[in-house]
């Protein structure tokens, strides 16, 4: 097993074991690179590992927030939506849109999305709430260019059943980032 997996398991340990219960942060990476012996690389490697398997939400200047598992089994590494994911749990749930803003995008989002320096990203902010409680932040951007026409409400909703019921679009999922193109 590789470094990186080998911390990604010793935190999971700690998690299922409830060292670190849901919402509460783990150390932060200069601690963890000092307790493990490891570079910022790996521990960020394990991180992501963790964030994507949907133990952690890693959120920048936050840090890694334990999420509580027992809340919904939600499929994070699949093209499946949140309202689809909790219309079947009978539980009840709602979707706030924080913020919805036409901007520039990141050097980081250009290189992910394969856009160039002209092109405008939406970025999306929301909160799901499961129960009464809120339990997911998440930040989605989409390419303005290719979806131009995004409102609140639809993002309220379910932005993926809205791209996946606009003519002429797909969605294809590449290692945890779903990415909507015209075919």
């Amino acid at each position: 097993m590789s470094k990186y997996q080998n911390i990604y398991q010793d935190l999971y340990t700690k998690i299922q074991k409830g060292v670190y219960p849901a919402g509460t942060k783990l150390p932060g990476e200069m601690t963890l690179m000092k307790d493990c012996g490891a570079s910022r690389e790996t521990i960020r490697k394990a991180l992501s590992l963790l964030a994507a398997n949907g133990y952690i939400h890693r959120a920048h200047g936050v840090g890694s927030i334990v999420l509580d598992i027992q809340k919904t089994d939600f499929p994070v590494s699949a093209i499946t939506s949140f309202k689809e994911v909790m219309e079947n749990t009978g539980k009840s749930f709602e979707t706030n849109v924080i913020s919805l803003e036409l901007t520039e995008p990141d050097a980081r989002f250009k290189k992910e999305l394969n856009i160039t320096d002209d092109t405008k990203v939406w970025l999306i902010r929301r909160q799901r709430v499961i129960d009464g409680e809120a339990v997911i932040l998440d930040t989605d951007v989409v390419n303005a260019a290719i979806i131009p026409n995004l409102t609140v409400e639809i993002c309220q909703d379910s932005l993926y059943h809205y791209l996946e019921n606009t003519p002429g679009l797909q969605i294809a999922c590449f290692a945890h980032y779903a990415q909507v193109y015209r075919p």
